[in-house]
């Protein structure tokens, strides 16, 4: 297996990463719906991801097969996806095959109600990552709807009892308004400007992909590595791209 997966799903299409570098090989799936940026759209809400993911009982070999992809044929797997994504991630991430994601990279893509109860299925892969066993990275803007809370202020919730710390993040990333992390639990909050929402897919996703995800992916594929999932922090730490602040 030396093919990397890179699943991209949610009101996006691949024009949003056309610059961004990802693995040599790799596989990009485009998962998506429509192009409202609003989570509750009903051009490419969560609805239908949730649908989705719900139609595939969460199984993501069962999505890829639906797609004549077959996950024993990749070598790392990337749940990445934006804003509304959030409903296919959470079933795939609560799913059989969980165990197979590396890395998840959610593009302001958690939401809950108001109350902010953790998803179970981010919340499991975190723990994971914050285990150095994964790689989780969240960014989060301010923006909120009439029935949910930002997905700022829903992260806030999902991350209690992690003992993430603050963190500085790589020259080569725009410098968020707070950074917080945990081994291969990183969350990085930009606010409401200058990216805003929208701008998690289309600005933010291309640089995090390229200095953060491909180059991960790219060390733990080295000959002698130890296979993704394993020694995420020494990888980071190698790699330069995030440090906690003494």
């Amino acid at each position: 297996m030396t093919t990397d997966l890179v699943i991209w799903c949610g009101p996006v299409s691949a024009g949003n990463l056309k610059t961004a570098r990802l693995p040599a090989g790799a596989r990009l799936l485009v998962i998506g719906k429509g192009i409202s940026p609003n989570p509750e759209s009903k051009a490419g809400g969560s609805t239908h991801f949730e649908a989705l993911g719900a139609s595939v009982g969460g199984s993501l070999r069962t999505l890829l097969e639906q797609r004549q992809l077959d996950l024993d044929t990749f070598r790392s797997v990337t749940l990445a996806g934006f804003s509304a994504g959030w409903g296919l991630i959470e079933h795939v991430l609560r799913g059989t095959d969980a165990g197979r994601i590396d890395v998840l990279y959610a593009a302001d893509a958690y939401y809950t109600g108001p109350a902010r109860t953790p998803k179970p299925g981010y919340r499991a892969f975190l723990e994971r990552a914050a285990g150095g066993r994964a790689l989780a990275i969240l960014t989060t803007s301010n923006i909120s709807g009439p029935n949910y809370p930002s997905s700022a202020a829903a992260v806030e919730k999902l991350v209690e009892g992690l003992a993430l710390e603050p963190l500085q993040v790589a020259p080569a990333l725009p410098r968020p308004l707070r950074a917080l992390g945990k081994l291969g639990a990183l969350w990085c909050d930009y606010g409401g400007e200058p990216f805003k929402h929208v701008g998690h897919a289309t600005k933010l996703a291309p640089l995090y992909f390229s200095h953060v995800v491909t180059p991960y992916l790219e060390r733990r594929a080295l000959p002698g590595a130890s296979g993704i999932g394993d020694g995420v922090a020494e990888a980071l730490a190698a790699l330069g791209l995030f440090w906690v602040l003494s």
